[in-house]
């Protein structure tokens, strides 16, 4: 099955090598079963090889995932299936000085916000990034990630379906520049795409009969160039 395009432009997203990767809230599990053909492909390489990690919390699909990546990567061992809240991901079985790549995608900023601070709160000596990409509440969400003094590594904005999207990595390391509230690098090139998508989130922070007040300053000060 072809991914969405969405999901691949997370994939390509993912610069390794990471020793852990964690595809949370996974479904069926399309991220993640990318990112590991993607390193399979790289087999015989000097570059080290993550640990893929597979979350979430419905038992049923994830029966059914784990049956599905014994019978497609049983040569490959490095993944590993989680059936548990994301919130609770076991990250302090690991050494401390491993890295850890958290994606959180297809869920709304809310849950989003919720889930980044509980782990950010449970690991405060792990390295952290988040590479997210939410439904809804982008500048929620991004409030959020500077309150917690996460850095921005790379965002991009994308459209699928007549949606779009907002895909940020940020990381704990405080070598990077601090998240804007409404983006800055996603609109650089973004040209028609940009275009719609800051029209459309203007007009719905303008309905909100003056309770958005600071979000359309915010967002009418961007530059598309």
């Amino acid at each position: 099955m072809k991914n969405s395009k969405r999901l691949s432009q997370l994939a390509t997203m993912v610069k390794y090598p990471y020793p852990h990767i964690w595809d949370c809230c996974c479904d069926h599990g399309f991220l993640g079963i990318e990112l590991l053909k993607q390193q399979h492909k790289k087999v015989g390489e000097s570059e080290r090889q993550s640990n893929i990690h597979f979350v979430d919390i419905v038992p049923t699909i994830m029966t059914q995932l784990s049956e599905k990546l014994s019978r497609h990567f049983l040569h490959q061992p490095l993944w590993h299936v989680h059936c548990l809240d994301v919130a609770s991901l076991p990250l302090s079985e690991y050494p401390v000085s491993e890295r850890h790549l958290i994606i959180i995608a297809g869920v709304g900023g809310e849950l989003t916000q919720w889930f980044v601070k509980a782990i950010v709160a449970q690991n405060p000596q792990h390295q952290l990034e988040f590479l997210l990409c939410p439904l809804r509440q982008h500048y929620q969400l991004r409030k959020t990630l500077s309150e917690l003094d996460l850095r921005l590594v790379d965002e991009q904005l994308l459209q699928e379906n007549k949606r779009f999207y907002e895909m940020i990595h940020v990381t704990s390391d405080q070598n990077y520049p601090e998240v804007s509230l409404v983006g800055n690098k996603m609109w650089h090139g973004s040209g028609a795409v940009g275009q719609a998508y800051l029209s459309r989130t203007l007009t719905h922070y303008q309905k909100q009969q003056g309770q958005s007040l600071a979000e359309v300053k915010a967002y009418q000060q961007v530059i598309i160039d």
